[in-house]
């Protein structure tokens, strides 16, 4: 039956719109762009707005062919319209995810035919962690991802629901726009897809109805221009770069990027379509069953349905390079294929094979939850639009582990009362549970506000008992009052993940802030480099444009700079953990001295400093703050330890002596200069636990924040030191043993007093317990 969309639909499409803004649109600019994609493609559009060039990607100059121009012709007109800022990259991909949303229900409603069932479906794609967080990206997969998302639904809408060329050549044209964003991905993907459909039904009256004659030079029209363009400009190197390096060689690992076992989609799977993914392997069952049905056009629906999903998975998993975004085009047809089951959940009663599928899903939903909730797993949402493999530096921040919580509550108790509850009977049990359902819910929400405990309590009880009363005013309504729930969950999951947990970790996780001390601080033309750094990206999108700087990646390259401008100013990013190693790096060449200057400091996480040869306008030690006229008269205890005869601990102040885990204190430790230090060493604490299973943090530090470090102590001054270290989230109870020292490269000052220090040339500081 041919279903015709009415006000009705529009009305839905149009408020499915507005809740998909309320997850995409806030605080969308807040923070800073994500290497390594963000800024990389950010910095192209300047430069092709800059030039007033809008066919030739450039990067710093030079070409940039790694990516076609669809991107770029996004991002272009928002940069001219409204300005470059984070906010104006971002924001073109966030209302192509909110078009997504309001195109695929329209579609979803003259494909399925039922209005619940695509309301379902869209609400789950839009609280999925991949489809908000890519949206929410400078990347090129949110545009071609809803573009192939849309071409299929319309051509299984034209082979199997109602057959118009409209909807054929629209199709067409959606792959034309993949092709722009994605390259040959618009082949290979609906290519595969049909292949593999014709072999498994022999059903070749597809390949008439998709019109090859009319489709193919629409296609053409729309890819073709700009391909036509490079190419005639740039000949055989593009045609080379661009098809053979960056598809073929990419399928086949030869390039320089990440490779994994097929493993590593299904924890990604897991995490991106957390945690809908509980209900995924049943709903494929349940859409695999229908597909085995006699041959009709609701089961053709259903194995094109199928095929969209499984296909670009393992498509994916077979190539040997793998990003984490990879399998991003099988989530949409996810969602589809989830909705249909919580459709099917609504429609009821369930029979034993349902039951089992849903015991399947809770010990899914338990497995993937607790790896959530343990530690900081959850920095793998990030993961999912970077790369870990040089971006795996994350401090606790912006943990959503209360919104998680309550989720997989929330879920556990719903599938729990589906898999135990017969409609009719045992009207006690979703009484109980439902309401606790959403007690969970209104708990996890009230947290991630930053609600107190009490107040979250209370939102916790008042959701807890509206719903009792809806369960026992419309019992026949329990599963909507419980499905409900588990979408108002995800979308505190995603809400949370969006508004609070990336953008924290971007905070401290990007060189913007570094690029704005360096500006500040700056005298003229005094340069600057990176060493070690994989921010060199953010590095280029954040200074001025053009601006020419240093990129050194090996100890030779940051000598000659150093060399090249002795005598003057000069400022260089480098990591934390690389520190030591430049410092060493620039004493060979120079002889010279190195000072923090500033650091990418978020709350207390630092990742990497700037760092002068000269003070100049940097900070100076702080009278009162770094350097004491005399020992504090509230220390928590003296320690009277001498670290070889040339600097004496007095002692330390500690903000706690008790601390719960993924909780944080703050130890002031306090020195006595007796000689001077002729070297550049560093400040090390650890925090052991005392009995197993062995767990340690730890903080490797310059003396003050870099404002007075140890080869400027002089005898006699008094230096104050402080650092907060962070327990994890996944440490059991128990006591743990403070130590610290002084540090250069492998060697440790050693400690003079056997009996303050542990063998390890560490002083014994005190012990904490974590409760």
């Amino acid at each position: 039956m041919i279903t015709k969309l009415d006000r009705r639909d529009l009305l839905i499409a149009l408020l499915l719109g507005l809740v998909t803004m309320g997850l995409l649109l806030p605080v969308l600019g807040s923070y800073p762009l994500l290497s390594s994609w963000e800024p990389h493609y950010g910095e192209v559009a300047r430069e092709m707005l800059h030039r007033g060039n809008w066919w030739d990607p450039v990067y710093r100059g030079g070409r940039f062919w790694s990516k076609p121009i669809g991107e770029f012709w996004l991002v272009i007109p928002s940069f001219a319209l409204f300005g470059i800022s984070d906010l104006t990259a971002r924001l073109p991909n966030a209302i192509v995810g909110i078009l997504g949303v309001i195109i695929a229900y329209l579609l979803l409603r003259k494909l399925l035919g039922s209005r619940r069932s695509s309301i379902l479906a869209v609400l789950v794609l839009m609280t999925t962690p991949y489809y908000d967080l890519i949206s929410r990206q400078l990347m090129v997969d949110i545009p071609y991802v809803v573009s192939f998302f849309i071409a299929m639904l319309l051509f299984t809408i034209a082979f199997f629901v109602e057959y118009r060329l409209t909807y054929i050549l629209l199709a067409w044209a959606c792959l034309g726009i993949v092709m722009l964003f994605k390259g040959l991905l618009a082949i290979v993907l609906p290519g595969s897809i049909f292949f593999i459909y014709i072999m498994a039904t022999w059903d070749w009256s597809i390949v008439r109805k998709a019109k090859l004659h009319l489709g193919i030079p629409l296609f053409l029209l729309v890819a073709g221009p700009w391909h036509v363009y490079m190419t005639v400009k740039h000949g055989t190197p593009f045609l080379q770069e661009w098809f053979i390096q960056h598809h073929f060689e990419r399928m086949a690992g030869d390039l320089d990027k990440p490779n994994a076992t097929f493993a590593l989609y299904v924890r990604d799977l897991a995490y991106g379509f957390f945690p809908w993914i509980a209900l995924l392997p049943a709903g494929i069952v349940g859409a695999f069953s229908i597909a085995r049905q006699k041959v009709n056009s609701r089961t053709k629906i259903y194995i094109m349905l199928l095929l969209s999903c499984l296909v670009p998975y393992l498509l994916f998993s077979y190539a040997q390079t793998k990003f984490h975004h990879y399998i991003f085009p099988a989530v949409p047809f996810a969602a589809v294929i989830v909705g249909l089951f919580l459709d099917r959940m609504l429609s009821g009663p369930y029979d034993l094979k349902a039951k089992v599928l849903l015991v399947i899903s809770a010990l899914i939903l338990a497995v993937v939850g607790a790896d959530l909730l343990t530690g900081m797993n959850y920095k793998n949402f990030v993961h999912l639009i970077t790369v870990q493999r040089v971006q795996d530096w994350f401090g606790p921040l912006g943990d959503p582990r209360p919104a998680l919580a309550g989720a997989v509550m929330c879920w556990s108790l719903f599938l729990l009362l589906s898999a135990l509850w017969n409609r009719g009977e045992k009207k006690i049990v979703p009484a109980i549970i439902i309401p606790i359902a959403w007690a969970a819910t209104g708990l996890g929400a009230a947290r991630c506000a930053g609600t107190s405990w009490t107040i979250a309590s209370a939102v916790a009880g008042g959701a807890g008992l509206v719903s009792l009363f809806f369960s026992i005013k419309f019992p026949s309504a329990v599963s909507t009052i419980g499905i409900s729930a588990l979408i108002v969950s995800s979308a505190v999951v995603t809400g949370q993940i969006n508004f609070r947990t990336v953008p924290e970790m971007l905070r401290c996780f990007s060189a913007k802030s570094l690029v704005r001390a360096y500006m500040k601080l700056k005298k003229g033309n005094e340069p600057l480099a990176t060493y070690n750094s994989w921010k060199t990206r953010d590095t280029t999108y954040y200074l001025p444009l053009n601006y020419p700087w240093t990129r050194a990646e090996q100890d030779i390259q940051i000598k000659r700079f150093v060399k090249r401008n002795k005598g003057r100013r000069y400022f260089i990013q480098v990591p934390k953990a690389n520190y030591q190693r430049l410092k060493n790096a620039v004493k060979d060449a120079t002889l010279e001295n190195l000072y923090i200057v500033a650091d990418d400091r978020y709350k207390s996480f630092v990742d990497v400093y700037l760092v002068s040869n000269r003070r100049g306008s940097a900070e100076r030690p702080k009278p009162g703050i770094d350097l004491l006229d005399k020992i504090p008269e509230n220390l928590t205890a003296r320690t009277d330890a001498t670290l070889g005869g040339k600097v004496e601990l007095i002692g330390y102040r500690i903000s706690s002596t008790s601390v719960k885990p993924g909780g944080t204190f703050r130890l002031e430790l306090f020195y006595k200069v007796l000689a001077p230090l002729g070297d550049d060493y560093m400040i090390f604490v650890h925090a052991d636990r005392v009995k197993p299973p062995f767990r340690r943090t730890l903080s490797d530090h310059v003396p003050a924040q870099g404002r007075h470090p140890t080869f400027d102590w002089k005898p006699g001054q008094i230096v104050r030191d402080e650092t907060v270290l962070t327990i994890g989230g996944d440490w059991p109870a128990g006591q743990v043993e403070i130590f610290t020292g002084l540090f250069k490269g492998p060697n440790r000052l050693p400690v003079d007093q056997l009996d303050k220090q542990d063998g390890h040339n560490r002083v014994r500081l005190l012990k904490i317990t974590v409760e």
